[in-house]
């Protein structure tokens, strides 16, 4: 329900449902990525990165959360930021 909100633009309801998907959830990563997603849309950079460090703390192992987060300090010209969660991940 929340990618049919987002859809719409209408963030605030995405977010929500966004929002209740648990850790422990098949579908956390991906609701994570799009939560920080719509926060750069809306040009809330510290939202975004706070939201990607919370889901690599719950999923340490997935990577795709490390690039993500990273492509989202390349995107803010933060480089060595970037630089640094990839390094993370790879450790």
């Amino acid at each position: 329900m929340g990618s049919v909100y987002e859809e719409l633009k209408n963030y605030p309801f995405a977010l929500q449902y966004y929002g209740k998907i648990k850790p422990t959830s098949s579908l956390y990563k991906d609701a994570s990525v799009r939560v920080a997603h719509i926060h750069k849309q809306t040009n809330d950079w510290q939202a975004a990165f706070t939201t990607m460090q919370e889901a690599i703390k719950n999923k340490p192992t997935e990577m795709e959360l490390y690039k993500f987060s990273a492509s989202l300090y390349e995107s803010n010209k933060q480089f060595s930021e970037a630089i640094g969660v990839l390094k993370n991940g790879l450790e």
